[in-house]
């Protein structure tokens, strides 16, 4: 009885940590069009590798460090980090942390990205029409 108790609860926090949010940042145009970053809670946008978890070096409008992505609870937020070219979502570029939600698109330097769920490919809705 004690051993399937354990056995139970052991089985329980895989699950929990397989549940876990994860998300995916993508790019949507330029030479690293279809690239790919995981995150789960923020993730760094810019054009040195040393500096940024998302990496853009192709892209020189891109600042070394460029823009963060931040995760809490459920919501999504961009910040642009002081950018020379600016963070540009909706058509307008932001000037403080500003909502982002899932398959929006939003531009760093002339890089077309988007943040997916985890394990999304290219679902009807993540799409962006």
């Amino acid at each position: 009885m004690y051993c399937k108790a354990a056995w139970d609860v052991g089985k329980r926090r895989a699950t929990a940590k397989i549940e876990m949010r994860m998300y995916v940042l993508e790019a949507m145009n330029g030479p690293l069009d279809g690239k790919r970053w995981e995150f789960d809670k923020n993730i760094i946008i810019g054009r040195d590798a040393s500096a940024a978890a998302a990496a853009l070096p192709v892209d020189h409008a891109v600042s070394r460090i460029h823009a963060r992505i931040d995760v809490e609870g459920s919501r999504i937020s961009i910040v642009d980090l002081g950018s020379s070219n600016g963070t540009i979502l909706g058509g307008e570029p932001i000037s403080s942390a500003a909502n982002l939600d899932i398959g929006s698109p939003f531009i760093v330097g002339r890089t077309m990205l988007r943040v997916l769920r985890g394990g999304t490919a290219h679902s009807d809705n993540d799409s962006v029409h």
